[in-house]
């Protein structure tokens, strides 16, 4: 356990992706508060956060499954900000047009229903640093991108031959983003 800490500290911080990504997890689960976990650990389970597009109906009936969204909704309040620049400010419709496909998308997604997770946890815990965390976001979520996602939506239903999981991918976006 704690002899631990210091070697997962430096492993986290590795440049070898797989590496640091179960270093980090490890970490979350010995010392979810832990500083380096905090300051680093968030931005190598961030960057493991990559849907699998190829398998939608897998991301759609279970989008929290997987050990870096554990530990990302385990580490919780440190992680708001950064989730919400790395899958949907780096994933923005408005701002780059390749960002309409799916693989943004599905990202935009996972960030929606991690944020409800989030949302839950704070409502069931009376978490007040989760719940201030998420209401910064409140407002960007109702106002750009629920509609952001609805939009989009309603182009995929005019889109000819989508496959079926991506229109799901797209019609669910803008649900999960108007209840994160």
């Amino acid at each position: 356990g704690e002899k631990a800490v210091p070697a997962l500290e430096k492993t986290i911080v590795n440049t070898n992706k797989s590496v640091a990504v179960a270093a980090t997890i490890a970490m979350g689960k010995i010392d979810p508060v832990n500083a380096t976990l905090r300051n680093k650990g968030v931005d190598v389970l961030l960057e493991d956060l990559d849907p699998d597009v190829k398998d939608l109906k897998t991301l759609l009936a279970q989008p929290l499954n997987g050990k870096s969204v554990a530990t990302i909704l385990v580490i919780g309040e440190p992680t708001i900000d950064p989730l919400v620049k790395y899958l949907l400010t780096r994933n923005s419709p408005k701002m780059v047009p390749q960002n309409k496909q799916v693989e943004a998308s599905a990202a935009r997604y996972l960030a929606y229903e991690i944020l409800k997770e989030f949302a839950k946890q704070a409502k069931d815990n009376q978490n007040k640093k989760l719940i201030v965390a998420l209401k910064k976001h409140e407002v960007s979520l109702r106002v750009f991108w629920a509609p952001q996602e609805t939009s989009l939506a309603n182009q995929a239903k005019k889109a000819f031959g989508l496959p079926t999981e991506t229109a799901q991918l797209y019609a669910a976006a803008p649900r999960s983003a108007s209840q994160a």
